[in-house]
């Protein structure tokens, strides 16, 4: 019953998710099973024939899914110009953060950033830490709002956990 409640209002409130590992095949099996569900529009991030070839291989439908490179040179010069205006007080170049973007965690989080996708999912093959980094660099942390001015929670605009960064 909770399941299905949760498909239904993702249904109804359909997403763009960027899914960053795309050479993970339970990442592949996942995304066939949300794309056939008609759960949410997906972006899986790798080389297009790679990605689709192994899913031919494990007898899988994602072909409603955008695979996009990490490495598509239009996305990382864009993406890069952001990075490195936002980590500027950090010394980060236009030339340093076009390396940086093509890190499949670092580009999903710069879709998020800017607009291209409302969420990512990651965590399946990388740690934790190599997952939210980039979040923190670049979503960061917003003050919770409170009743009370003595109070200092802190939150995250971005439902960040090992697995998700959501705008």
């Amino acid at each position: 019953m909770f399941e299905y409640g949760l498909i239904e209002q993702a249904r109804t409130d359909r997403r763009h998710i960027v899914l960053p590992e795309g050479e993970d095949d339970r990442i592949l099996r996942a995304a066939a099973s949300v794309l056939a569900r008609g759960i949410a529009d997906l972006t899986i991030l790798g080389e297009e024939a790679e990605v689709r070839g192994r899913a031919t291989e494990l007898g899988i439908d994602i072909g409603a899914a955008r695979i996009l490179s990490p490495r598509d040179p239009d996305h990382v010069a864009r993406f890069a110009a952001e990075y490195a205006r936002l980590r500027a007080h950090k010394g980060i170049t236009v030339g340093q953060a076009a390396d940086i973007v093509t890190d499949v965690s670092y580009f999903g989080t710069m879709m998020v950033h800017l607009g291209l996708a409302d969420g990512m999912v990651s965590g399946a093959a990388h740690t934790t830490a190599h997952t939210i980094r980039p979040a923190f660099e670049i979503i960061k942390t917003a003050r919770a709002s409170t009743s009370s001015p003595a109070s200092s929670s802190w939150r995250s605009p971005t439902a960040c956990s090992s697995t998700a960064t959501a705008r």
